[in-house]
């Protein structure tokens, strides 16, 4: 099972894609892309675990980002622990694009985001250690002005980390094509796997 997310706003541009864990029929992994009054509100959500039950986690946790979406992360995050608590949990990476080029961020748990460049800029931005519906240490928003030539990537632990930091090919403007690419050159066989890419729209 594979599914595709494209989202485009008059500032950025959203291309996420979700690979099942090999032989189930659903993820436990989700990516969302929403436009907010001042830019675009993105994230990546892995449940625990994979199939029906990680799934039901992640759908849920995307389904309300998508109806409420907010830019004030840290009030997010914490509505988000406490409508799952209880919940087989879930890590996630969280961010906010406005149109001016600030990048707001929060990561719970082991989802990888980075900040890629012209030439050699590879810049890893902090999540700590948690997990939504169960426990989290102090959330910690990280701030970080985009340059124009600037893309952020969020990745799930189905994705080879080690093989992904050092891929420099990465394109100034997203595709079906290359976030398709990604999963296929890096994606773990024993996990479900997501990716998602976020640029300047042209």
């Amino acid at each position: 099972m594979v599914a595709y997310l494209e989202r485009k706003t008059a500032q950025w541009e959203a291309y996420g894609i979700v690979r099942a864990y090999p032989g189930e029929v659903v993820s436990g992994d989700q990516v969302f892309a929403e436009p907010t009054t001042n830019g675009l509100l993105f994230g990546l959500v892995d449940g625990l675990g994979h199939g029906k039950e990680a799934a039901a986690v992640a759908d849920g946790i995307k389904k309300y980002v998508e109806e409420y979406p907010s830019p004030n992360l840290i009030a997010l995050i914490k509505k988000i622990h406490q409508e799952f608590k209880g919940s087989r949990g879930a890590v996630i990476g969280i961010g906010h694009c406005d149109t001016e080029g600030n990048l707001k961020y929060i990561g719970v748990g082991n989802i990888s985001c980075r900040i890629v460049g012209i030439g050699q800029k590879n810049l890893g931005l902090l999540s700590r250690n948690g997990v939504i519906g169960q426990r989290y240490q102090r959330l910690q928003l990280v701030e970080h002005q985009l340059q124009v030539y600037d893309r952020v990537v969020l990745y799930s632990d189905g994705i080879s980390r080690s093989s992904l930091q050092k891929y420099k090919d990465f394109p100034f403007q997203g595709s079906k094509k290359f976030i398709d690419t990604i999963v296929q050159n890096f994606g773990k066989d024993y996990d479900d796997a997501s990716f998602l890419y976020i640029n300047r729209s042209k």
